[in-house]
């Protein structure tokens, strides 16, 4: 190393250091001093930072020792780029042998700086540690958070960050793998980089976020244009609002998408293979599901086909050798012989199909072509042409031919082609399948019509090529009857579902497919059949690879990231997360040259961080939107990329107004676009008003885009922008607040006489310039979203005239292209022609806006009616707001926005009409929370006149409005109506919150009332009431110092049911100032002596499970769940099951003397399910003995069985088919399962 001069290389803080230290500096005031593989002082802004050094070493993972020197080798040396701190290096590995080490950068001196991320919304919230690459440190010698370790985003691997505040200090560990069969890159060796970034303390996490993209622009560019949300499964067609729409997954009509402005990005799921078991029912577990898949191959194959439940036949047979055999004695069995037919090249004319079948016994069925040749057919365009038949007559019969001519709407890709047997009984055979183009029938498109030639289970050698395994050398394979989607199968299936490795690199022996290469191939003859195809959809792009280690050293050689090992039997492995990162890269590289992007879905998962990272636009299938924390995340992982969150309407209750309305506020906070998919219909009908409301603003949010540091003081907002415009997001808590939000003058600086407007009600906001910033005073509560926009007064009226036109081209593709399309984009390229500063042609083109509503008002009822008579409301009142704006006009609301429930609050409204001639028609009270823009104003019968204040009250906290409606003449249109609204906040006097206790002792439960008084002390009444519920009391009297009051509700094994208690708090008077929530559950305690335990060594297996749910969770011990999520509440079954029905059984760790069990139920939504028809079943050595048998079980919470003292290792509840709940009866749902010796073998 070189010798510097300790003076001259450090400020005074590295002055102390050895000589021999070399100072390594970012240019940015980061400094650090570097000796040996150790920094020995830090600087930050010309600042030492005291106590803060940091080392490297090896650590064996077995023993957390040093590793042994003899056999590990580190390299490191600290360096400077970019404006940051590089520690990059290379741990290398003497012999052959696997080995696995542990890399630990250790940094003294400091924490991980975290918080909730909700209260405190700049700081990392502490469950997304380790979630996401990044780690803020804070000094503990001045608290201040202004370093932070971060992983390369370009070369991941995997870490752990861990904080020890015990040491002080925080520990950055690399788990590291080392394999001779690794790619030569990595080949006994694991090179690494480590960054270390300078950050801002005032914006905490937030610095460490903008300093991470700032060195990693390319892993974070925006290059999609397209704002709008998410949509799939139902046809472009029937989207009542396209406008607020603008990804199609899946394929359609590309010029219905391309109409309504919308891309289309066609389906894949890159990351798994599925096999078709025979079934019926599921395997029993993971040896029994691949003897079955073994058994498939030893089955004679016709190459090029993979048949289901079917097999080849040597006796009866058209032509050839053999035929294909279908036989099914039940209906809901599906036998066919499948074959996916890629053509070489799109194919515009008629296709002829023909076959032969024979049949026996064969039954009518209900579609024709359940008995046929049946082919989907994928088209240049991306749409498909479903069901293209060669159907044959049911019955009994010899040999005959059918036919069927397909005439492709769009020229052919590809053909997905069955001969199919389903929903029908009897034997069928099929042979001599031609598939030619019309007038060439020498020709047979088709591979191996015939079933003559003999190949294998491409299927299944595929997955024996490229499916991961555990380190069990276990393939990772999910056993299911359904394909995963929100509508499960009409019939249940047999799948087995292989997770494979995605890698791009990855190479097969004699050129195999791999699913990379797969995939490529895939999209490639798409976008060569039609170049207008927008991009690509990945499915699981943050799931299923993403989720697993593999050890598969023979897919080793292809890695292009450090090993990584199991950390419990320490084999190393590759992580399935890089395989996917690399997958999305191969792609994004791709297919970005030809102006095309990626879309992938995330789902709500926090293990994929990667993918982020290598997607053009982020999907959040089944978002969990009430976790505003988690929303958060997202954005992080997408910054300025566009993320959509896509909830169903019929799982996520989004048909309930107040969960629709949190959706898309707890979206449009973060600039996530709110999407629903398949029933988009059902969708708009709850809570399409609200998209109108929020969208407009969304997409100008988007173009802006997202920044980490809000730039803003007092009240937290989020940051769109950082020129002109800003936009700024503020989210209410539930309990009403006064604040102050102070923008600072860094984000308007440029800007001359800024404006504040509300980017929802298009109205100007009260704000103040000051040398502090942009000051606005803030009064919210009950959770709503307040959108800001600051910029020029000019750029403001410019704004508006842009928002009016935008309503009016999105009222012109609500139906795609249709008779008013035209003139409605034609009045919009008009109002951008408008003057910003006023025109006096703004009446003409304000007309021809009413002329056209009032055609469309003119139409039946539907839903696109609705939709675009809205958009040109909003267009007309955009234009009025743009009058009253650019003409001086002032409507203030004097009084207090902030005031206790029961007290009444009094607004009079302050219209100052100046150049406009408008004028104040009246105000009158709304004592709801509206969170709508209201374009459509439907006026009471009587209005308070003038300035004469306007009262508003209510009992409860929460939010009304005082809306004020303002009339604005236009020279040349007729005049228009604007309602403005005014929220008024009202805040509890006091609160209420529960309690409950189980009282074994009384074999009750107690409800504890703890009330805060937030004004003076005074006497209060607590009543409590629940149908069908024993409260005692049921009203409890407060003296002014009491804050607590207490219920009890009896426990009785007799009743079952659920139910909701109401506690209410009231004055002496009786007024109802407070209400709290709590339920009653009839769930009778389990006694001690529960063998069936976790922590006690049992174990549990399940003939399958549903989706998200474990089978351990039902010997969990915990029985009283409701506070849980509901993937922790009860394990459940999947929602099909065979012939055998479902069971679970508890394996115990040694035999052991049971006599007795206890089931606890499932209660979900305040129901419960209980099984009907069950036994109980004992192993004895060798075989079941059913102990309890029974049938047409009554409802109840809780089950008990007893039966006579045996000695078992395993007791099992077998559910018979259709012997669940009532409700559901496919299905089996426990929460727990207790097991007891209440005989006499102790």
């Amino acid at each position: 190393m070189r010798r510097l001069a300790a003076s001259l290389a450090l400020a005074s803080a590295l002055a102390a250091v050895s000589a021999y230290a070399v100072s390594i500096d970012a240019g940015n005031g980061l400094r650090a001093a570097w000796e040996g593989q150790a920094i020995n002082a830090v600087e930050v802004a010309g600042k030492a930072l005291p106590g803060v050094t940091a080392r490297l070493e090896l650590l064996d993972p077995r023993t957390q020792k040093p590793a042994d020197a003899a056999q590990f080798a580190l390299q490191a040396q600290l360096e400077a780029k970019n404006g940051a701190l590089w520690l990059n290096g290379v741990v290398t590995v003497n012999g052959t042998n696997d080995a696995v080490a542990d890399l630990v950068l250790r940094v003294e001196g400091v924490a991980l700086a975290t918080g909730d991320g909700t209260t405190e919304p700049l700081l990392l919230a502490a469950k997304f540690v380790n979630k996401l690459p990044i780690a803020p440190l804070r000094t503990l010698a001045d608290g201040q958070d202004q370093l932070t370790l971060a992983m390369p985003a370009d070369a991941p691997y995997v870490f752990e960050f861990r904080g020890l505040p015990a040491e002080k200090a925080v520990v950055m560990r690399l788990p590291l793998g080392f394999s001779n069969q690794a790619a030569p890159a990595f080949q006994m060796k694991a090179p690494f980089s480590i960054v270390i970034c300078a950050t801002t303390p005032k914006w905490h996490f937030r610095s460490a976020l903008a300093e991470y993209y700032r060195l990693f622009p390319a892993r974070f560019e925006r290059v999609e244009k397209r704002h709008g949300g998410w949509f799939f499964a139902n046809e472009t067609k029937n989207i009542p609002d396209p406008q607020h729409f603008a990804f199609h997954e899946g394929q359609g009509s590309i010029e219905e998408d391309h109409d309504r402005n919308m891309g289309m990005f066609p389906y894949n799921e890159t990351g798994s293979e599925t096999i078709e078991l025979a079934g019926p029912g599921l395997p029993k577990d993971y040896d029994d599901a691949i003897r079955q898949m073994s058994d498939l191959e030893t089955k004679i194959a016709p190459a090029a086909w993979r048949m289901t439940g079917g097999a080849l036949d040597e006796q009866v047979r058209h032509g050839g050798k053999y035929a294909f055999r279908a036989v099914a004695d039940r209906p809901d069995l599906s036998r066919n012989a499948f074959q996916s037919l890629m053509l070489d090249e799109p194919i515009k004319t008629p296709v002829v199909v023909t076959a032969w079948s024979k049949a026996e016994n064969v039954a009518a069925g209900p579609a024709p072509g359940d008995y046929s040749i049946y082919i989907d057919c994928l088209l240049a365009d991306g749409s498909y042409q479903f069901g293209q038949c060669a159907v044959f007559k049911p019955g009994t019969h010899d040999w005959e031919k059918a036919e069927w001519i397909i005439q492709p709407r769009q020229p052919l890709v590809e053909l997905r082609v069955y001969a199919m047997f389903r929903n029908r009984t009897g034997t069928a055979w099929f042979d001599d399948i031609t598939i030619c183009r019309q007038g060439k029938p020498e020709t047979n498109l088709l591979e191996n019509g015939e079933f003559e030639s003999m190949g294998v289970r491409k299927d299944i050698v595929f997955v024996r090529d490229n499916a991961l395994t555990d380190e069990k050398d276990h393939y990772r394979v999910l056993i299911t009857d359904n394909w995963g989607s929100d509508e499960p199968p009409p019939t249940p299936l047999s799948l087995l579902r292989f997770i494979c490795n995605v890698d791009p690199d990855l190479r097969n022996p004699d050129a195999r497919p791999t699913p990379a290469s797969r995939g490529l191939n895939f999209f490639d003859t798409l976008f060569k059949g039609n170049s207008g195809i927008d991009g690509c959809y990945i499915d699981g792009s943050g799931a299923w690879t993403c989720w697993y280690l593999s050890h598969r050293p023979d897919h080793f050689r292809f890695v292009s990231h450090p090993l990584t090992y199991e950390p419990t039997t320490f084999r190393v492995a590759q992580h399935g997360r890089f395989q996917m990162f690399k997958w999305l890269r191969c792609i994004q590289d791709r297919y970005r040259a030809q102006g095309r992007t990626i879309l992938g879905n995330q789902g709500p998962s926090t293990d994929a961080w990667t993918s982020y990272t290598a997607l053009d636009i982020i999907g959040i299938e089944s978002s969990i939107f009430q976790d505003h924390a988690l929303m958060g995340y997202h954005r992080f992982g997408g910054y300025q990329k566009p993320v959509l969150p896509m909830n169903f309407v019929n799982l996520h209750k989004l048909d309930d107004r107040a969960t629709a309305e949190e959706f898309v506020l707890a979206s449009a906070q973060w600039g996530h676009f709110p999407s629903t998919g398949r029933l988009v219909r059902e969708g708009y009908a709850s809570f399409g008003d609200v998209c109108h409301s929020y969208y407009p603003a969304l997409v100008e949010m988007s173009q802006a885009g997202w920044e980490p540091e809000p730039l803003v003081d007092g009240v937290h907002a989020e940051r769109f922008g950082g020129g002109e415009p800003v936009y700024l997001t503020v989210r209410a808590p539930e309990t009403p607040r006064r604040g102050k939000l102070v923008v600072h003058p860094d984000l308007f600086r440029g800007i001359d006489a800024p404006v504040v407007m509300d980017a929802v009600q298009l109205s100007p906001v009260p704000a103040q310039v000051t040398p502090q910033g942009i000051e606005i005073e803030v009064a919210d509560g009950a959770a709503v979203l307040t959108i800001l926009r600051v910029s020029s007064a000019a750029n403001a009226r410019q704004w508006q005239l842009e928002r009016a036109a935008r309503h009016c081209e999105n009222a012109a593709i609500v139906r795609g292209k249709s008779e008013n399309t035209d003139r409605l984009k034609a009045i919009a390229k008009d109002l951008r022609g408008l003057k910003p500063e006023g025109d006096a042609g703004i009446g003409a083109v304000l007309a021809r806006v009413q002329t056209e509503r009032t055609k469309v008002a003119q139409e039946p009822d539907g839903l696109e009616k609705t939709s675009q008579a809205l958009e040109l409301l909003d267009a007309e009142r955009t234009v009025a707001e743009w009058l009253l704006f650019t003409g001086g006009a002032t409507l203030e609301l004097a009084g207090a926005r902030v005031v206790p429930a029961s007290q009444p609050a009094s607004l009079a409204a302050q219209f100052n009409p100046a150049q406009t001639g408008a004028t104040l028609l009246g105000s009158w009270a709304f004592p709801d929370r509206n969170i709508l823009r209201l374009a459509k104003p439907e006026l009471p019968g009587t209005l308070t006149p003038g300035a004469q204040p306007v009262v508003v009250q209510r009992d409860l906290p929460g939010a009304g409005q005082v809306r004020t409606a303002l009339r604005v003449p236009v020279a040349g249109a007729e005049p228009v109506t604007v309602v403005r609204a005014a929220n008024v906040f009202f805040s509890p006097v006091a609160t209420a919150r529960v309690e409950r206790t189980a009282d074994p002792a009384g074999k009750a439960f107690l409800y504890r009332v703890i009330v805060q008084r937030l004004t003076e002390p005074c006497p209060l009444l607590v009543k409590a009431a629940g149908a069908g519920a024993v409260i005692e009391p049921t009203q409890v009297e407060l003296a002014p110092d009491q804050t607590i009051a207490q219920f009890r509700v009896a426990a009785t094994e007799s009743k079952t049911e659920v139910v909701g208690l109401k506690f209410g708090v009231h004055t002496a008077q009786g007024k109802l100032v407070a209400e709290a929530a709590s339920e009653f559950r009839s769930l009778p305690m389990p006694p001690d002596g529960d063998v069936a335990l976790l922590s006690l060594g049992a174990t549990v297996a399940a003939d399958s499970s549903y989706s998200e749910y474990q089978p351990e969770t039902a010997i969990d011990g915990v029985w009283e769940t409701s506070a849980l999520h509901w993937t922790r509440k009860a394990w459940a079954s999947a929602d099909r099951a065979d012939k055998d029905g479902h069971w679970l059984e508890i394996r115990l760790p040694k035999p052991t003397p049971i006599s007795q069990v206890w089931l606890y139920w499932c209660i979900d939504n305040n129901h419960v399910f209980s099984s009907r028809n069950y036994d109980v079943d004992i192993w004895e050595g060798n075989a079941w003995k059913t102990v309890a048998q029974v049938r047409d079980n009554p409802l109840s919470t809780v089950s008990k069985h007893t039966w006579p003292s045996s000695v078992t290792e395993k007791v099992r509840l077998h559910q018979l088919d259709t012997g669940g709940p009532a409700s559901r009866p496919h299905i089996m749902w426990v929460t727990e399962v207790c097991l007891y010796n209440r005989g006499t073998l102790n």
